[in-house]
């Protein structure tokens, strides 16, 4: 074999060539890079992910407050009632009272020698309009199944405020100290009523320890009928009351009058025109009664919208001396 040596000016040729032709080679890429298209990245490649756009919150909706100095306080609360407020709301309320009595009278003045003029039942709640110098008797409306005022006995009443509170809100009407008189009787039928009243003592004659009957008949003679017709029968101190009984719807009630004695009430609600009623009252003689003493017995009956009428019995003891016959 035929071995080739080289020299050194071989080696530098070779060298120029080489170095000629990689130098052609890059001129020749940079131009065709220059003049291509860029074209997508290969597939191989890691392209990171388009970032989405931030999302845009809606528009926050005003909300009413309060200002900045009372952001940090509670509501204040409502201005407390003045002693005046709180006084003048009291006085507007209506005073009213409860019936305690099983019949309580009715009466045209402050007192039991005042004409009666109606009554009222255990139960019922009447109007306190007005009250006397000294609070003993109530101005109420109305007697029962009536609009009459009147005046009732305030021990008999039961009222929704104290008796210290009712002498505040109450004006005085007091007839005896010179102040305004009661208030007329309202008439509540076309007219006023037309009463008679008779009265019968059975035996015609009593003595001592003697008991006796006393009968009333009441009579309507008007044309319209009569409300609240009352018998009132404020028995003197020589006669005790044994059982007094009514007919129709007639409601009897006792009590104490003044001095002590004993009285007997007798109500009936209606009266129709042309109606009569009776009443039987027993009643005994005291024992100590002298002979020859006359005891006087009187009643009164009245009715809504109309005067008092008054009915007596005289009661005659036996003589305290015997007649001489010649």
């Amino acid at each position: 074999m035929k071995e080739i040596r080289s020299t050194p000016h071989t080696m530098s040729a070779w060298l120029r060539s080489y170095w000629v032709g990689l130098a052609g080679l890059i001129l020749v890429a940079l131009f065709l890079a220059a003049g291509r298209t860029a074209t997508a990245a290969p597939n191989y490649q890691t392209v990171p992910d388009p970032t989405p756009p931030p999302t845009t919150a809606p528009p926050a909706t005003a909300t009413p407050s309060r200002p900045s100095s009372d952001r940090d306080e509670e509501p204040s609360p409502p201005p407390a009632a003045t002693p005046q407020a709180a006084e003048a709301q009291t006085s507007t309320a209506p005073l009213t009272g409860v019936v305690t009595a099983n019949r309580l009278n009715v009466r045209a003045g402050p007192g039991v020698n005042s004409a009666i003029i109606g009554a009222v039942v255990s139960g019922e709640t009447l109007q306190i309009l007005a009250r006397n110098a000294d609070s003993q008797w109530w101005r109420i409306c109305c007697a029962s199944g009536t609009t009459t005022e009147g005046w009732v006995s305030a021990q008999f009443v039961r009222l929704n405020v104290d008796a210290a509170q009712a002498n505040e809100l109450l004006a005085v009407i007091d007839s005896a100290a010179g102040a305004p008189a009661a208030a007329p009787v309202e008439v509540t039928a076309a007219g006023a009523p037309m009463l008679a009243v008779d009265v019968e003592q059975v035996p015609a004659f009593a003595w001592q320890g003697q008991q006796l009957a006393l009968r009333y008949r009441i009579t309507n003679l008007g044309q319209d009928a009569a409300l609240a017709v009352t018998l009132r029968d404020e028995l003197p101190s020589e006669l005790a009351l044994v059982e007094a009984l009514a007919d129709g719807a007639g409601a009897v009630v006792a009590e104490q009058a003044q001095a002590g004695q004993l009285a007997f009430t007798i109500t009936w609600p209606v009266l129709a025109a042309g109606a009569s009623v009776s009443v039987m009252v027993r009643i005994q003689v005291d024992e100590a009664v002298p002979d020859g003493a006359i005891i006087d017995n009187l009643a009164v009956v009245t009715a809504a919208g109309g005067e008092p009428y008054t009915v007596g019995a005289t009661i005659g003891m036996p003589p305290a001396t015997l007649p001489l016959f010649q």
